[in-house]
């Protein structure tokens, strides 16, 4: 197996604002068996930074990191499908994320329940996740403050059961 490329070069290259370069070093380093940076390969097609846009990239570097078990990649996914207007696969793939214990990804699988779109609509669901969102290890702060902020709202009387 060929060298690994330098790891935090394609950070640098980003840093000073070389993308195609940056790019063209994430994909040397997964090339050559590296792990890590599968997520950036994705986000830079999927934006077009330092190459050309490109969805079927993108889900298939998204799809690789997450297999490898990044919650990250399944969030990224669920973002793309949630920018299509699909929903219900929006909502698999949060599941997916969840599943590896993101909690932010527990806050948005809520909000579907809650709003009926994605997911049937189911209160108690919603509550659980939340419940789960504010226990979890792996929130943002910001994610964490969100979902105690809908459970208290949850929680106020003559809020509907269903």
């Amino acid at each position: 197996m060929a060298a690994l490329p330098d790891e935090d070069a394609p950070y640098a290259a980003w840093k000073k604002g070389d993308v195609r370069t940056a790019f063209r070093l994430f994909l040397a380093h997964a090339r050559a068996g590296g792990r890590g940076h599968e997520i950036n390969i994705g986000y830079f097609y999927d934006v077009g930074l330092g190459t050309r846009k490109n969805r079927g990239e993108v889900m298939r570097w998204y799809r690789l990191d997450y297999r490898r078990g990044s919650s990250g990649a399944a969030s990224n996914i669920a973002m793309i499908y949630r920018d299509e207007g699909r929903h219900a696969m929006e909502v698999a793939w949060y599941q997916r994320a969840a599943a590896l214990d993101d909690g932010d990804a527990e806050v948005e699988i809520a909000k579907y329940y809650l709003s009926g779109l994605g997911a049937p609509k189911h209160r108690g669901r919603a509550i659980a996740a939340l419940k789960r969102a504010v226990k979890s290890r792996h929130i943002t702060p910001d994610g964490r403050e969100e979902a105690a902020r809908i459970l208290a709202d949850c929680r106020k009387p003559g809020t509907p059961e269903k």
